[in-house]
């Protein structure tokens, strides 16, 4: 039997609050779809007032305390628990401030002094001090927590509290994209952290206080009934239940068994929507990114016509319409159509078969046997594997597929250890792309997925963190993206958004632009 860690109840004392909005659009990825017939648990008590509004969500994806501080790992957890300094404008996809009431850089961009709102206080009870805001970012710098933005931090040489309500942090140089750092780092309380990392004690300023997890089960919450953001939130309890596959998730929403459901696939959630049952929304301009890699230092992969070769082969349009279900677009760059990368870009490379066997016959390799692995349970990936399979075989590839575990499929690209090609996602590549340089796998100056060491891209992407102004922001977003699309080690088959669909009578559930599901507005009306 798994493990059960129970939490005592922490939101007894009355708290001031006020309100400001926070959440986004997405990140790194799923998609929302709720039950039409979870309409029944709106109903009204004997007595007048209104029966307990609780929320049953379901996900694929289990609780990873290790992983706290990665919104990719926790995407149910993040949002419900945690507040963070500032939160993404949904339409700008900037930061806007949220537990910051604002922040000022001096002239030459290298202290920025936080001011913080009054009012917030964590589950316990304690007023939220600027030595929690040190303390949570010193803990996304310890490079064991694995946090988005920890290269971004270690930029940080110096955190100064500077008042009651106040704090500065002195970089070692300017950095162009480091108000992502304020949207990133969730606030954790310094005083039961040493719990943190074990479930045992999961304490946050957020929306809801976190219950208790049943591993490989469920885990739940409660509302924060003295949240600082007035009136909210109005659910009175979520309980997230685990599935271990995609079809039984899909299996929970038609039997009622849930209320949400937390990343089904395009094609569910497209099944789910059409009978016109239920609201369908987008998290654009957010999504998630689907690409396919290639190990540099494998051979015939250190072969940059070999790449090319690839990059042609790949018939983008039918993978998105395929694996997509008609929600995603066609794209060759990996993140947004940013200031100074031309609209081309995402058209770099056309489905051409004749180029991709004339590069391939120029690189000298004949019939070439590749492996193309993919982590098992991602009815996506499947689906863009098929056709990939098949469209590098047209070409004169000898190509075979692999599918691993997620264990297995996670390990060895942490270690750069894929010994071919494989399908993959990423999420937060629509963030300003210092912070997709910094912080995403597979763009890591000096290791990455695809173990791409090369000198001139260490150049480019300093050039990009670095940026003095907009001008020189929008040449070194250019000739970064030029750099990446030309060397081919990661090829982007499309963009997909979040979709959210959603009861009618079931509003204000969205998944914000940290990758996280967002319940503070939910409501039944």
């Amino acid at each position: 039997m798994p493990s059960q860690f129970d939490l005592e109840d922490v939101g007894a004392r009355p708290l001031t609050r006020r309100s400001l909005l926070k959440g986004a659009a997405l990140g790194s990825g799923g998609l929302l779809v709720a039950s039409a017939l979870s309409a029944c648990s709106a109903a009204h008590s004997g007595g007048g007032k209104s029966a307990a509004r609780g929320l049953t969500v379901g996900t694929t994806t289990d609780l990873v305390p290790a992983d706290f501080l990665r919104t990719a790992s926790n995407p149910l957890e993040f949002s419900l628990v945690w507040d963070s300094l500032a939160v993404l404008d949904p339409t700008t996809l900037t930061a806007k401030p949220s537990v910051a009431t604002g922040w000022q850089w001096n002239k030459s961009r290298t202290v920025l002094s936080i001011d913080l709102r009054d009012d917030v206080h964590y589950h316990t009870g304690r007023l939220l001090e600027p030595a929690d805001v040190v303390f949570s970012l010193k803990e996304v710098k310890n490079p064991t927590n694995v946090a988005q933005v920890q290269p971004t931090v270690d930029l940080v040489d110096q955190f100064k509290v500077t008042g009651r309500h106040s704090l500065q942090l002195r970089l070692a140089k300017p950095m162009s994209a480091f108000e992502m750092v304020l949207v990133l780092t969730p606030l954790i309380d310094r005083e039961t952290a040493g719990k943190l990392f074990t479930a045992k004690k999961v304490i946050g300023t957020g929306p809801f206080v976190f219950q208790s997890w049943t591993p490989g089960s469920k885990f739940s919450f409660k509302r924060n009934s003295h949240y600082w953001r007035t009136g909210l939130p109005h659910l009175d309890s979520v309980t997230v239940n685990v599935y271990s596959a995609e079809t039984a998730l899909a299996n929970a929403v038609q039997a009622s068994e849930i209320q949400l459901a937390y990343a089904l696939t395009p094609a569910d959630a497209g099944r789910l929507t059409t009978n016109g049952s239920f609201q369908a929304i987008s998290s654009k301009p957010a999504y998630q990114e689907w690409y396919v890699g290639a190990n540099v230092k494998q051979a015939p992969f250190d072969n940059l016509k070999v790449r090319q070769a690839i990059a042609y082969a790949l018939d983008r349009e039918r993978i998105v319409k395929q694996s997509f279900a008609g929600y995603g677009s066609v794209t060759c760059l990996p993140w947004s159509q940013l200031p100074g990368i031309p609209s081309s870009y995402a058209d770099y490379y056309a489905y051409d078969p004749a180029k991709a066997k004339s590069l391939l016959a120029e690189a000298g390799v004949k019939h070439p046997q590749v492996t193309i692995v993919t982590a098992a349970g991602s009815s996506i990936a499947s689906a863009i594997l098929d056709i990939a399979q098949y469209n590098l075989n047209a070409v004169g590839f000898d190509a075979r597929s692999k599918v691993v575990s997620q264990t297995d499929f996670t390990t060895d690209l942490t270690n750069a250890s894929v010994p071919g090609l494989w399908i993959n996602e990423v999420g937060l590549t629509y963030l300003e792309l210092g912070t997709v340089l910094l912080g995403n796998a597979p763009f890591k100056v000096g290791k990455n997925t695809s173990n791409v060491t090369d000198p001139e891209y260490a150049r480019l992407a300093d050039a990009v963190v670095f940026a003095r102004s907009s001008g020189d922001a929008a040449n070194a977003n250019r000739a970064l993206s030029r750099y990446v699309l030309d060397q081919a080690w990661h090829l982007t088959v499309g963009h997909t958004p979040v979709i959210t669909a959603a009861v009618k009578n079931l509003s204000g559930a969205v998944n914000d632009g940290q990758n996280a599901l967002s319940l503070t507005e939910a409501r039944f009306t």
